[in-house]
């Protein structure tokens, strides 16, 4: 009777091991059935794989960032980052916040500029204005905190229209934002202009530089983007999974005053790591992001983001020659932003055939640009690729189609400076 039920027990495990094992294995052909990510051209996500990252992965898989006073290392990172962040920004004696990304940090950044103006202006009917080109998380962060959105359209060049910026302007204006390089187009807005007119009017600026904070800086431009030089600039948004390389899930907050998350936060005691004021929103974020972010700081500094921007920007200047070369219209955008915009009459048609060769991308309508069309953004780990597989699989799309029929106004130019071209 013992062998016979040890046999059954036998025979159900090993009845389980063949299900979990058909499971698994359905589970691994829905995982293998995405496309690499090193072929997804619509996304600033980074693609790079940093060996330390990977070594460490698992070690900071589950650790949460809101602990990082608990973990020596998570502390160190954060410390780092500060400085390098302030150095870099000429924001020495500000903050430094590491958030979950952009969204968080503008969410932070908004709640922090409502909070102030109520205490220190009495607003309490506050108002922001928000460039139609910015990000779409930029509005709703707004609105989900009681601001009024005020929209500013752009002009002719794709950046905010200043003129209507000095029309929108009043006394409950808490923030005016302005983006460097905008996610549709790759616009730069004027910053300076909207600096004056903050200061004209008692009110302060937001920069959203989730795309161009890790390209403008390290770039020769003559931008003026530090806080040193926009003095009406309270606070500014990067997004460390873009072009600062690190996994998803890293931004960061820069905050002119540094007072202002003692004021406006409040402290939790019952953390595991010890009581802790929250200048961040998420309770619970994962730390890859800190330490991703950290790692690449660390390893390649700023020498190597210098050397990557230079190659972004070498590598759209080849890749718009080559597009442009086989009738495929191009906006490039500001110089210095690390993407374009193809737009074609049949450009549903080339959207298909690009998926079929398993490119990550779609067509859509950028906001102030009259044609719908596809976004190519360069990417470190991605060159190479855009230069040769990318242009091969758009010559068989204008083989096939014979001839892609050009707009009197394509962009001839393979690079322009933005407010040289109209989009419009």
């Amino acid at each position: 009777m013992f062998i016979l039920e040890l046999d059954i027990v036998a025979r159900q495990r090993a009845g389980v091991h063949r299900i979990l094992m058909k499971s698994l294995e359905k589970l691994q052909k829905i995982i293998e059935s995405d496309p690499t990510e090193k072929k997804n051209i619509g996304s600033f996500t980074a693609i790079h794989t940093n060996p330390v990252v990977t070594h460490n992965l698992f070690h900071y898989l589950n650790k949460n960032l809101v602990d990082k006073k608990g973990y020596k290392s998570l502390a160190l990172f954060e410390k780092e980052l500060d400085k390098f962040f302030k150095k870099m920004f000429d924001n020495q004696d500000g903050a430094t916040i590491v958030t979950s990304g952009s969204t968080e940090s503008v969410l932070l950044a908004f709640h922090y500029a409502r909070e102030k103006a109520r205490e220190e202006k009495k607003i309490t009917k506050p108002n922001i204005l928000i460039p139609e080109s910015a990000h779409y998380s930029l509005g709703r962060c707004a609105r989900m905190i009681g601001l009024e959105v005020r929209t500013i359209p752009v002009n002719s060049e794709g950046q905010v229209d200043v003129e209507e910026v000095r029309r929108e302007v009043d006394k409950n204006t808490i923030l005016i934002v302005g983006v460097l390089v905008t996610t549709e187009l790759g616009i730069v807005d004027d910053l300076v202009a909207l600096d004056n007119i903050a200061k004209a009017n008692n009110t302060e600026i937001h920069v959203d530089a989730a795309i161009g904070g890790f390209i403008i800086p390290y770039l020769e431009t003559g931008l003026k983007y530090k806080f040193s030089q926009l003095t009406s600039m309270a606070s500014m948004n990067i997004s460390g999974h873009k072009f600062g390389l690190s996994l998803c899930g890293c931004g960061i907050l820069m905050l002119r005053d540094k007072k202002i998350t003692e004021k406006y936060t409040e402290e939790i005691a019952y953390l595991a790591s010890g009581s802790k004021r929250m200048d961040n929103f998420m309770v619970t974020s994962s730390a890859l992001g800190l330490f991703s972010m950290y790692a690449n700081v660390f390893l390649y500094g700023v020498r190597g983001y210098k050397q990557f921007a230079r190659k972004y920007m070498k590598t759209k200047k080849e890749l718009l020659k080559k597009l442009t070369n086989l009738g495929i219209d191009c906006f490039p955008g500001n110089e210095f932003s690390p993407h374009v915009f193809m737009y074609v009459d049949d450009i549903e048609k080339l959207s298909e055939l690009l998926e079929t060769k398993g490119w990550v991308q779609h067509v859509y309508k950028a906001k102030g640009f009259k044609y719908p069309g596809i976004r190519v953004v360069i990417k470190k780990g991605q060159n190479k690729r855009l230069l040769t597989e990318f242009v091969d699989d758009v010559k068989l799309y204008v083989e096939k189609y014979r001839k892609v029929h050009r707009r009197a106004h394509v962009v001839q130019t393979p690079v322009v400076v933005v407010a040289a071209t109209k989009i419009n």
